[in-house]
């Protein structure tokens, strides 16, 4: 559900006005897990910070696996990574 959301927001967001780009999916386990959705897109402006539905779904989520959201700014772009060591 983290990652489906984390794809529509990209796809809603990301690339106005049929703007061509890209989309990149990974995960990771070890001792907790790691899951990173980046694009290429418009990004963040500065100083907005994610506030929307989709964000907030993700953040929820998250917390449910004991986990975090973190969001950096790319040049072009956005990174948003959940870290959770779900037991």
């Amino acid at each position: 559900m983290i990652t489906n959301e984390l794809v529509t927001n990209s796809l809603k967001y990301a690339f106005p006005a049929d703007r061509p780009g890209h989309i990149a999916v990974s995960f990771a386990s070890g001792s907790g897990i790691e899951l990173s959705v980046s694009d290429n897109g418009v990004g963040l402006p500065e100083g907005a910070e994610p506030g929307g539905l989709g964000s907030r779904i993700v953040q929820l989520l998250a917390q449910q696996l004991e986990g975090e959201t973190s969001y950096e700014r790319l040049d072009p772009g956005l990174n948003v990574r959940v870290r959770a060591n779900p037991r």
